[in-house]
């Protein structure tokens, strides 16, 4: 069999797929984080776009808690 263009491509696109599978998923967005560094907060993972939110979140919850 040769391999052609078409099946390096659903190759490399069932690889990605694959490794897109392994990395953790933002509780906010539920995108898979590809950034070198996410935030866990109470073991929920965060990418840095959705972080500020969950950081008020967790803020409000927290004084929500105190009174």
């Amino acid at each position: 069999m040769v391999i052609d263009n078409l099946d390096l491509f659903e190759m490399h696109d069932r690889e990605q797929a694959k490794w897109l599978e392994s990395l953790p998923t933002c509780k906010c967005c539920g995108h898979p984080i590809q950034q070198e560094e996410a935030v866990c907060i109470e073991g929920d993972f965060y990418c840095e776009d959705d972080e500020d939110e969950a950081w008020e979140r967790l803020r409000k919850e927290y004084l929500e808690d105190i009174d």
